[in-house]
């Protein structure tokens, strides 16, 4: 039997962790996070459950999926899983000609195959969409949820704003964003 760190270390050799352009975050930045919502969650008990926007090819989904697990929290993922939106629509400066539509996309087949060959798949929502049309149908769903955790992986202005705005009022007293 594994600890809950020794099995988010072994996933983290999966062979779809393909390099991004510039990662935001590298295995110990990941590592870390994880680290850090479970020492919170044991310390002080969060109420609600746990959220990922954008998940490319769900590396770090398998990740957060173990330490969601094993604090006992629901995760939900939201992505496009077609990659990046339009960005001169949803960028910013530099990302309107940084980006390319459809930029890091990755299929809801192989970020399930990544998160139930090395994470904990049970507690796993997938919410497929751009955010400006999943958050809100995911919204009208579920209105009263609550957010303990939330790590935001997106590369456009317009998207880390959609994320936030959906996020903030739902956060707990206690809660992280990363």
């Amino acid at each position: 039997a594994y600890s809950w760190y020794q099995m988010i270390k072994v996933q983290s050799r999966g062979k779809y962790d393909m390099p991004a352009k510039e990662k935001a975050h590298g295995e110990h930045s990941m590592l870390r996070w994880c680290y850090e919502l479970i020492e919170n969650e044991m310390k002080n008990s969060i109420p609600g459950e746990i959220f990922e926007f954008g998940c490319f090819t769900g590396i770090s989904t398998a990740k957060i999926s173990i330490a969601s697990s094993f604090c006992e929290k629901k995760l939900y993922v939201f992505d496009s899983f077609e990659g990046l939106p339009d960005p001169k629509k949803y960028g910013a400066g530099a990302q309107k000609s940084y980006y390319a539509p459809g930029e890091y996309s990755s299929s809801l087949q192989t970020v399930e195959f990544n998160v139930s060959t090395h994470g904990m798949i049970k507690d796993v929502t997938f919410l497929k969409g751009f955010f400006e049309t999943s958050i809100p149908k995911f919204k009208n769903h579920d209105p009263d949820v609550k957010i303990s955790y939330a790590f935001i992986d997106v590369d456009l202005s317009k998207s880390i704003e959609e994320c936030l705005e959906y996020v903030v009022p739902r956060l707990s007293p206690g809660g992280m964003i990363f």
